[in-house]
């Protein structure tokens, strides 16, 4: 439709004044009520109309004009329904009774208080609330009416309205609603976590045909997209059954333009030098069906645990097909790893990417607050397995932590950590549902990680990295590769003193150390393990971490450490 509803019902006006109302209406809410919810309403309904008014065909005759009833009914169920957001509304009578109501329960005794002062008649009111929750109550009467005095304006199509102003609100919530707003999605049992405002959605609604142009930035979003349109194509069938022969609907077909274009910095997919791949122009496992997994409950559950046997690639996973997506599309994206103070290590991770000074001095769960305001967070924490050997304090501000993202819309979550303690270390937190749990399971290994690929199915996934095949054949393979590395270093005694304290394999898990720490363990000088620490770093044995200030390395690769032991 070319014209707007509300110059539609602008011509239509008669006795009953439902042009005048409707701007007395939407000036009260613009002004009084959408700027108390926490959330971008008005712009939310704006989006939703102009979907609504593409959906609707121009009519060819009077017969397939809507009445002024109907248009107006439309307009106060765009601008009533989401009302219910607010926390706290001014009723004249019984305020905090009414405001501890569930959310859709409040929005009707709502919609009725503000009809009530704006002298808007009842049948209207129940029209609205009729189609504001129709995918709730699922029971929409075919006529209604509005009255008022001896005026009457008839509603004829309220099953065509509520068809209508279901799938309209469904193309809102799957191709512009951000994950921070998810509150303002009409049906958000599954999350369709697609980059809001990228889909270019043309309608044609006199031809009854709907093109929807999507391109993926990333691997996850190509296959979020069947599911969307498994989701769209369902509730597009009931649609068009509801509405088609009625005020000129005839919609047959939509039609899907989906393409691909992925592409990650080299320095994002960074490989040790010395591993059980070896050198790769890219990452040596494929690893996007587990990714999805992992994305898919993070984004409906609001939180996931990984959890898998020593070596299975957790931390890969994480870094190396999870991470990237998140960061291509989130800003709000920060992983840590976890040592021995979690809630310090997290805000050191925030303050070198916004560089701000005295981190230390805030806490952790302010700053968070601080961060949300800007968008949805993400916050991969790997090395969970290590909070049972932190102090008491320590795991109570973790688990304070996580107990505020898990109530905080827009905040998400990835706990990492290994199988074998899985019981010690995910028992401290609470409220965790089951449903987030994943268990990552390893590649078929040989000794030392050489892995056993299953190639089948990958030519013909254009999603798929295309990847060097020759992986080490095993232990002997390992330990070559290993004495090649260590060629350029020299091998004394002091180099196997530095090496024992990194590949204690009876050790239940991988430490970090400082140059002070390293000094205290061998008694060699500062100056040497600098040369011998940085050496083993540039060869991809070590890796350095920086902490408040202070360098630390810890071995590059826990499958390592029985080659170097050896």
């Amino acid at each position: 439709m070319k014209a707007r509803l509300e110059d539609v019902l602008k011509e239509k006006e008669r006795e009953l004044k439902l042009y005048r109302r409707f701007l007395d209406l939407r000036s009260y809410c613009e002004k009084k009520l959408f700027p108390r919810i926490d959330a971008p309403v008005g712009e939310h309904v704006e989006t939703l109309k102009g979907i609504i008014e593409k959906l609707i065909p121009d009519p060819k005759d009077r017969t397939e004009e809507m009445f002024s009833g109907e248009v107006f009914a439309l307009l106060g169920t765009i601008y009533l329904h989401d009302l219910s957001l607010m926390k706290e509304f001014d009723w004249p009578l019984n305020g905090d009774i009414l405001n501890a109501r569930d959310m859709d329960a409040k929005g009707v005794f709502m919609n009725y208080e503000i009809a009530r002062r704006l002298d808007i008649p009842e049948g209207a009111v129940e029209a609205v609330n009729a189609l504001s929750y129709a995918h709730l109550v699922k029971k929409v009467p075919i006529e209604t009416e509005i009255t008022d005095n001896a005026s009457k304006a008839i509603i004829r199509n309220m099953k065509v309205f509520e068809y209508l102003f279901n799938f309209a609100h469904l193309l809102v919530d799957v191709f512009f609603t951000d994950l921070s707003h998810n509150r303002l999605k009409r049906y958000n049992d599954h999350v369709l976590a697609l980059r809001p405002g990228e889909a270019v959605i043309d309608i044609d609604s006199r031809e009854g045909i709907i093109s929807i142009q999507y391109n993926c930035r990333l691997p996850y979003e190509a296959q979020m997209l069947q599911s969307v349109k498994r989701y769209v194509e369902s509730m597009f069938v009931r649609f068009k059954n509801h509405v088609n022969g009625k005020l000129g609907f005839q919609y047959r077909e939509i039609i899907w333009v989906i393409t691909s274009n992925f592409y990650y910095e080299r320095d994002v997919f960074r490989i040790p030098k010395v591993s059980p791949y070896l050198e790769f122009e890219g990452v040596p496992i494929q690893r996007w069906d587990e990714a999805s997994v992992v994305l898919d409950k993070l984004f409906n559950e609001g939180s996931v645990v990984v959890a898998g046997e020593v070596s299975a690639g957790k931390t890969a996973l994480l870094t190396y097909f999870v991470l990237p997506q998140l960061t291509t599309v989130h800003e709000n994206v920060y992983y840590c790893e976890l040592w021995s103070r979690p809630t310090q290590e997290l805000r050191d991770v925030i303050g070198k990417r916004y560089k701000i000074p005295r981190v230390d001095d805030l806490d952790i769960i302010s700053l968070c607050k601080t961060l949300l305001k800007a968008g949805p967070c993400f916050f991969i924490i790997d090395g969970l397995e290590k909070i049972v050997f932190m102090e008491q304090g320590e795991r109570e501000k973790l688990v304070r932590f996580v107990e505020f993202i898990l109530n905080e819309p827009g905040a998400y979550f990835v706990l990492c950590g290994e199988k074998e303690t899985f019981f010690d270390w995910y028992r401290v937190f609470q409220g965790m549902q089951i449903s987030s749990l994943y268990e990552l399971k390893a590649f078929e290994k040989k000794p030392y990680g050489h892995i056993v690929v299953d190639s089948q199915g990958t030519e013909d996934n254009p999603h798929t990295l295309v990847l060097n095949g020759n992986l080490p054949g095993g232990a002997a393979e390992m330990d070559a590769s290993v004495r090649e590395a260590l060629q350029g270093i020299g091998d004394d005694s002091e180099l196997a003193l530095i090496m024992s304290v990194f590949v204690d394999v009876s050790g239940p898990i991988v430490k970090r150390y400082g140059i002070d720490d390293i000094h205290n363990e061998t008694a060699i000088s500062h100056e040497r393990i600098v040369t011998l620490a940085s050496s083993l770093r540039d060869h991809g044995i070590l890796r350095e971490l920086e902490y408040q200030g202070s360098s630390y390395f810890v071995i590059a690769k826990r499958v390592l450490r029985e080659p170097l032991w050896r």
